[in-house]
């Protein structure tokens, strides 16, 4: 390897080890003289975004407070805290908890989609990552970010082979540096993303390998690579934070990594209270038993949602993005009963990953009505807030929520931008609640005020659901269906 210079890696130090005088020295940028310029107009600091009214933004009208009540019973009650320092059996705090939005990488609609999903109020929008399939994502995220200023915005998921360790770390951190520190690197194995280009996913020690590179990466330490020390130089940035890493996993040893390696972990385990306690579970017996103290470790839940009274069409909203999380349980089915191991066996055998995704898929076509009901949360929006509440019970910190597959039809989309009937509107918690209604001008807001204006138009500034504007901002296949009825023929 003529030309390459191998620098020899300490057994010990390897923080002390990262400074300039081994690698860098001189050269412009090099850490640590390298410092962040001065906020151009228009784009925040590295400040962490703020959230609520401090920030600005409209929140979702009465969301968070209808899921706390489900999430803690009748009274409600528990000290302030973050969700993740507290135990299934106690319930669950919610005002910490966040919400994330998976779509796709859409380059020519996605500056509208970002704009509104933080107008809506979610916390971040989370696009795929599967280069056959879709478009890069890397220059949609870059047009989300110039059309947002608050909003989160990463992957669900990319991988650490298409893309290697130190790639993602200074593609992300470009992002975070360009947006005043809103990345977020959702990251799994890539089963999908590789299988298509005949490359197999990484066993579970080699991806904790993997992310334990990525990390160093980012923090702008060197990492050994065969003996060759390997760094990014010009991170980190002074004033800046470290992008979060979020591993997504499905079975034990996934989790595993991601509880030990990762800022936070996100368990794609489906929709069943059991299954999601489990994961937590495991999450935290992982950490501990690396030492790290579990209260640390944010875990989320990675939840198939749909809303609507035709169940018929939440089916079918819903059915491909179910696909998806079924495959994934494919390493675990002994934690499954003996049915739904049958289905997703099913699944498996009929997996064609051209169709990843979609409704119309033999994989699809597996899933019975049943086990969409349990996988998946679907219903009335009451029923959906109930379902979630009783998820974030477990301990969960934030959830990323998929709405419609890729293949669902525009029409039905279009439909469901204008038809938000009253009798869909979410509960808005107590009735002398009162809120900020920006479209209209009206200063404050009771529920019942709010469906007065649902009734005569005003939709697109109040009418959401668990985060979503529903009636309006329905511009994807991600998007949730307010109403099933809308697509009855």
């Amino acid at each position: 390897m003529a030309g390459r210079k191998r620098v020899p890696i300490p057994a010990t130090g390897m923080t002390a080890f990262r400074v300039g005088r081994v690698l860098g020295v001189g050269m412009p940028g090099a850490y640590p003289g390298r410092r962040r310029p001065p906020p151009s107009p228009g784009r925040p600091g590295p400040r962490r975004p703020r959230r609520g009214k401090a920030a600005g933004h409209r929140l979702p009208v009465g969301w968070a407070a209808t899921l706390g009540s489900a999430a803690t019973g009748p009274s409600g009650g528990g000290a302030p805290g973050r969700v993740r320092h507290r135990g299934p059996q106690e319930g669950a705090d919610v005002s910490h908890l966040e919400f994330y939005l998976r779509s796709y990488p859409q380059p020519d609609d996605i500056r509208a989609q970002a704009a509104a999903a933080e107008e809506d109020g979610w916390d971040g929008l989370l696009l795929t990552d599967t280069q056959n399939l879709s478009m890069d994502v890397v220059g949609s995220l870059h047009l989300a970010a110039s059309a947002t200023s608050r909003l989160r915005l990463g992957t669900a998921v990319t991988n650490l082979v298409t893309r290697h360790p130190a790639v993602v770390a200074s593609t992300f951190a470009t992002l975070h540096h360009v947006t005043g520190g809103r990345a977020h690197i959702g990251l799994g194995r890539g089963d999908t993303a590789l299988e298509l280009i005949g490359t197999r996913p990484p066993s579970a020690d080699e991806f904790e390998q993997q992310v334990g590179r990525l990390q160093t990466y980012l923090r702008g330490d060197v990492v050994d690579v065969g003996g060759l020390g390997s760094r990014i130089t010009w991170l980190p940035l002074e004033g800046e934070t470290k992008v979060p890493v979020d591993v997504f996993g499905s079975g034990p040893h996934v989790i595993g990594v991601g509880a030990r390696r990762g800022d936070r972990l996100t368990v794609t385990v489906g929709a069943e209270p059991e299954r999601v306690d489990w994961a937590v579970q495991t999450a935290r017996r992982a950490r501990a038993s690396a030492g790290l103290d579990p209260d640390d470790l944010d875990v989320g839940a990675f939840v198939v949602v749909g809303v609507g009274t035709d169940e018929a069409a939440l089916d079918a909203l819903v059915r491909g993005n179910a696909s998806i999380s079924a495959h994934f349980q494919r390493g675990s089915t002994a934690l499954l009963s003996r049915t739904d191991a049958a289905v997703v066996a099913e699944v498996t055998d009929h997996y064609d990953e051209y169709h990843h995704g979609l409704e119309h898929a033999a994989q699809s076509e597996a899933l019975s009505a049943d086990f969409l009901r349990r996988f998946c949360v679907i219903g009335r929006p009451e029923e959906c807030v109930e379902r979630l509440g009783r998820l974030v019970s477990s301990g969960l910190s934030h959830v990323t929520v998929v709405g419609g597959s890729r293949d669902v039809d525009p029409a039905v989309r279009r439909r469901s931008d204008t038809w938000w009937p009253p009798r869909c509107c979410p509960p808005c918690g107590p009735s002398d609640a009162r809120h900020r209604h920006a479209t209209t001008g009206a200063d404050e807001m009771t529920g019942d005020d709010r469906r007065s204006v649902l009734a005569t138009g005003g939709a697109n500034a109040v009418g959401r659901g668990l985060g979503v504007d529903l009636a309006a901002r329905c511009t994807t296949a991600s998007r949730l269906v307010v109403d099933g009825g809308f697509v009855s023929q």
